[in-house]
């Protein structure tokens, strides 16, 4: 299903520790510093490409709306982000890049759907309903089956 994910060869290409672990470092190198860091942005837009490109692949039977869309790009982006939460600062870094681009998405589906005015409330809308469903998927995760089939029946 994720044939592109960059989960494990970010992470073998850096072993697993970051290569600018602090701020001098980071100082004394910056070009290093921000090729590093453009690799970063660049797996996780291509991770959360992978998770919003899902809507249109799987035939779940769902309506063609920006809701459905959202819902399953954040189940998506919410799997991959419980695995990167194994990768220590590095996952870290990619799941917020993963995060950046679900908004930046989200909004650019809102300007193409034609929605100008209330972007700021329909995007604080959507953080508020982000953080509703993954703490119901990461609850359902701890206990159990039927709590997490009913956070993804909401």
């Amino acid at each position: 299903m994720f044939k592109r994910l960059l989960i494990p060869t970010i992470t073998k290409r850096f072993n697993s520790s970051l290569p600018f672990p602090d701020s001098l470092s980071k100082a004394l190198n910056p070009v290093g510093y921000v090729k590093w860091k453009m690799g970063v942005i660049d797996a996780g837009r291509t991770n959360y490409e992978e998770c919003a490109q899902q809507f249109e692949k799987l035939d779940l039977k769902l309506p063609s709306t920006f809701q459905s869309w959202f819902s399953v790009t954040i189940l998506h982006v919410w799997m991959i982000n419980k695995r990167l939460s194994l990768e220590g600062e590095l996952g870290r870094d990619l799941q917020k890049e993963m995060i950046n681009h679900i908004w930046l998405d989200a909004e650019i589906k809102l300007h193409q759907a034609g929605v100008k005015a209330k972007i700021n409330s329909i995007v604080s809308d959507l953080v508020g309903q982000y953080q509703g469903n993954t703490l119901g998927y990461d609850e359902g995760l701890f206990y159990g089956d039927q709590i997490l089939a009913g956070a993804l029946w909401r």
